[in-house]
């Protein structure tokens, strides 16, 4: 299963983080159930979001990760991670689950510009319309031509960014990586001059194909409805080609619930955003989709949560 990982996730998997394991470097345990995704720190394996079973039991789930668990037990590893859906953090033994914020995705086949709550996709393709901005998919073929210039862009965006850096669930721009080929660019341009940039990666969802949004940037101040018009014309052109489900990521901190003492910290970022700005992107998201799914962090019940914690933040802000 490992040696055909690529084919798996893009083709069956139903969970949308599974799209990004393998851009992000992730490390993999194997067995004959599955595999589970895992970042190694000094005294933790720190798990990225739900196993990926070959068969979408829950049980089997809940088996692989026990095997996963005894497994990095035996290495003198304790176990931990963050991003996985509410029916598995709900289902699993001997973790405490914490809400650690909401995914948002939209439904394409019920999508539609018309209706006020599309008010501001339709705004966003007549400013474009109006700017004379370029809509570009760049197919892999040519990837490596505009490559220079979209970390380019990359590094100007990230210089915006305030607090440190965050790698867990988002790499550089890439074109080396298994199944890179999978991945889609698009860009919004006027002559030579990139004002926007996103990129999705495939999975299936219940409903049919779905792709997840990875890269998601806008640097220009000039052309403020860049990255709305490249969104915008995206939709337009993945309902065409029949896809289902869109799922814009994680909106860290949003919706936190609970008043033990990790509860009350998610719920003091989400007000006064001291490591990461997540108000603002949660409602840029939240513009164009229409349904939110809990996201959960783990912790062993058996360690320590401040060991935990602290292997947590070493693997989600260091490359």
């Amino acid at each position: 299963m490992l040696r055909k990982l690529p084919e798996t996730i893009y083709e069956h998997s139903s969970f949308p983080l599974h799209s990004i394991w393998l851009k992000t470097g992730k490390q993999f345990y194997k067995s004959q159930r599955g595999v589970v995704a895992y970042e190694n720190s000094k005294r933790a394996h720190v798990v990225a979001g739900d196993p990926l079973c070959k068969t979408q039991d829950d049980n089997e789930k809940q088996l692989l990760f026990d095997e996963f668990v005894d497994w990095s037990h035996a290495q003198g590893k304790i176990v931990c991670g963050y991003y996985f859906s509410e029916e598995f953090a709900n289902n699993t033994k001997n973790f405490s689950k914490y809400k650690v914020g909401v995914s948002r995705f939209l439904d394409l086949s019920t999508y539609r510009e018309s209706g006020f709550k599309s008010r501001d996709i339709r705004r966003a393709l007549n400013q474009g319309f109006k700017s004379q901005l370029e809509f570009k998919e760049i197919s892999h073929s040519i990837k490596l031509e505009w490559l220079a210039q979209l970390k380019k862009l990359e590094q100007q965006w990230i210089k915006t960014k305030r607090g440190p850096r965050i790698f867990f669930l988002l790499d550089e721009i890439s074109t080396d990586f298994p199944g890179a080929e999978k991945e889609r660019w698009f860009l919004v341009k006027t002559n030579n001059q990139i004002h926007a940039f996103l990129s999705i990666l495939p999975y299936n969802s219940h409903q049919g194909k779905a792709y997840y949004v990875d890269h998601l940037i806008q640097f220009e101040q000039k052309q403020r409805w860049a990255l709305d018009y490249l969104i915008a014309r995206m939709l337009r052109l993945l309902k065409v080609e029949g896809v289902q489900e869109l799922a814009m990521g994680l909106a860290a901190f949003q919706k936190v619930e609970g008043h033990s003492p990790l509860n009350i910290a998610f719920k003091i970022n989400q007000k006064l955003e001291p490591l990461y700005k997540t108000n603002g992107l949660y409602a840029y998201k939240k513009k164009f989709t229409g349904r939110e799914e809990n996201r959960y962090l783990l912790l062993d019940n058996s360690c320590l949560n401040l060991r935990q914690l602290l292997a947590l933040i070493s693997v989600t802000y260091h490359s």
